[in-house]
């Protein structure tokens, strides 16, 4: 079997073992390591009954899939080497990494998954919703990524499938 197709293999195995999708009902603190911070709270908040629109996470499970598919690690580990002194590098690899995950397919399954997670909020394509980010690390006692992910707001599941889901839009 070559390399690929086992990568490939391996990979449907992984979607059909873990969460890549959770509503906010099946999160809570415990989950922080695979939903984030922001994610976390809205699952505590939706659990202990205050009012909060229903919604659901892209876990790190996924990001973890599309990531070994754009084949970012090289550049992770040099980004994590570059002397922070050195912003021009840093900005450079950044920008190379962004463009190789907006480059990356998305696996069906994961597709799949936030297309039926969607539509468990009401009927049809076009019901709006905010897509945020909910990092593992943010909002930490000694450091807060507080600005630096984009976010879209009154997004429908047409909209987001043309500029999150297609690598083509990017």
């Amino acid at each position: 079997m070559s390399s690929s197709s086992q990568e490939q293999q391996n990979s449907e195995h992984l979607l059909s073992e873990v969460a890549l999708v959770l509503p906010f009902t099946d999160i809570d603190r415990t989950a922080l390591p695979i939903v984030g911070g922001k994610a976390a709270n809205l699952g505590e908040m939706t659990r202990s009954g205050l009012p909060v629109p229903p919604g659901f996470c892209v876990t790190t499970a996924a990001y973890a899939l599309v990531a070994a598919s754009a084949a970012i690690k090289p550049i992770l580990v040099e980004l994590a080497t570059t002397a922070a002194s050195d912003t021009a590098r840093l900005a450079e690899l950044a920008s190379v990494v962004r463009a190789k995950l907006l480059a990356a397919p998305i696996p069906t399954g994961i597709a799949d998954a936030i297309i039926k997670a969607y539509r468990t909020l009401g009927d049809g394509n076009a019901i709006p919703v905010a897509v945020r980010s909910s990092a593992t690390a943010e909002d930490l006692p000694f450091a807060s990524f507080a600005g630096q992910q984009d976010t879209y707001l009154n997004t429908t599941l047409t909209t987001a499938h043309s500029a999150l889901l297609s690598p083509s839009s990017a």
